[in-house]
């Protein structure tokens, strides 16, 4: 995974409408939660989507990054 830089994640947040959120801050944990309590995956960068952009965007940085994505 290419490392990620505090400006490219200030960049990528500029760019979506929805939420962003980042290990530590205040609702990453809730969202990283999923209903199969088997799994407990810790992604660097969440995006709560609000539209279709945001989705665009979202996969346009974690391809540029080499980040994995779901």
């Amino acid at each position: 995974m290419a490392k990620r830089q505090a400006s490219d994640i200030q960049l990528l947040k500029a760019s979506i409408q929805g939420e962003l959120l980042v290990p530590g801050d205040n609702g990453y944990d809730e969202g990283r939660s999923m209903w199969n309590g088997m799994f407990n995956r810790k992604p660097d960068i969440i995006v709560r989507a609000q539209d279709t952009s945001d989705v665009v965007n979202a996969v346009n940085f974690a391809r540029e990054h080499s980040l994995l994505l779901s």
